[in-house]
């Protein structure tokens, strides 16, 4: 079963952008999702790097591709 609530369309996202912050001593890292020209969504936060950097990968990889990628805010959706 493929709920649109449980995906993100890569062909949707306009650009994915990262942001690197400290949370109590560690470095979090943050993706977050262009959708046209005005429109910008958290996508996620890690506080391991190798997590952010796979994600930001398939992010990446789901735009080039067309492709899907897990929905992690689908309750902000309709």
């Amino acid at each position: 079963m493929n709920d649109k609530r449980n995906h993100l369309q890569g062909n949707d996202i306009t650009s994915v952008y990262s942001k690197f912050f400290f949370r109590l001593d560690k470095l979090c890292y943050r993706v977050i999702l262009s959708y046209g020209t005005e429109s910008r969504q958290l996508y996620k936060d890690f506080d391991n790097f190798q997590q952010y950097h796979e994600n930001h990968k398939a992010v990446v990889d789901a735009i080039k591709g067309e492709g899907q990628i897990p929905n992690t805010f689908s309750l902000l959706t309709t």
